[in-house]
C-alpha cells in the first residue's frame, strides 16, 4: 500500500491541484481522518499549532485544550 502513497506524492509534486481536491474531500466525507492527518502533522514537526488550527477551523488555544484532553484520556 505503500506505493500508493509513493504515487501520490510524485502526482502531488506534477498537479498540487490534484492532491488538494483530494484533501478537500477527504475533509469533507472523513473529517476525522482529516483532522487525524492535521494533528499527525503537527506532531511531527511538518506545521506548528496555529497552522493546524488554521486547518482545522479553530483557534490555537481551542486546538490546544482538545490535544491535551486527548493526552489524558
Amino acid at each position: 500500500m505503500m506505493w500508493v502513497l509513493d504515487e501520490l506524492k510524485k502526482i502531488g509534486e506534477i498537479q498540487p491541484e490534484v492532491i488538494n481536491r483530494l484533501i478537500n474531500e477527504i475533509r469533507r466525507s472523513s473529517p476525522e481522518v482529516y483532522k487525524s492527518l492535521i494533528i499527525g502533522a503537527y506532531v511531527d514537526g511538518k506545521i506548528n499549532l496555529s497552522k493546524a488550527a488554521e486547518l482545522l477551523g479553530i483557534n490555537r488555544i481551542e486546538l490546544q485544550r482538545e490535544m491535551n484532553k486527548r493526552v489524558y484520556l
